[in-house]
C-alpha cells in the first residue's frame, strides 16, 4: 500500500491527485474521495502553470495504477464534498 493511496480492503482507489492553482503558479495535491479532505504534496513543488502540474499529477495517478476516468471520478466526487462543505457554513 502507498501511503494509503489505494486500500485493498476497500472497492477501489480513495484518493487521486490534482493540481490547483496558487498565487504564484500551481501545485500537485492529493484528494479524498467524497470528502473535502485536500493534501498539499509539497515534495513536488511549484509548477508555473495548472497545466504542467495536472500534466505531473496525471503522471502521478498512472504510476499508481489510476486511469483518467477513475481519477476524474475521485476529483470530482470531492469537489462536489468542497461545495457541499462551503454551502453548510454559510
Amino acid at each position: 500500500m502507498n501511503a494509503g493511496y489505494i486500500d485493498a480492503r476497500t472497492s477501489g482507489p480513495r484518493s487521486a491527485f490534482t493540481a490547483i492553482n496558487v498565487e504564484d503558479g500551481a501545485v500537485v495535491v492529493r484528494v479524498q474521495k467524497d470528502t473535502s479532505e485536500v493534501c498539499p504534496q509539497n515534495e513536488y513543488g511549484r509548477f508555473e502553470t495548472w497545466t504542467q502540474a495536472q500534466s505531473f499529477a496525471t503522471l502521478l495517478n498512472q504510476r499508481y495504477g489510476l486511469g483518467f476516468m477513475e481519477a476524474q471520478y475521485i476529483v470530482v466526487s470531492a469537489s462536489l464534498a468542497a461545495a457541499t462543505s462551503r454551502e453548510e457554513k454559510l
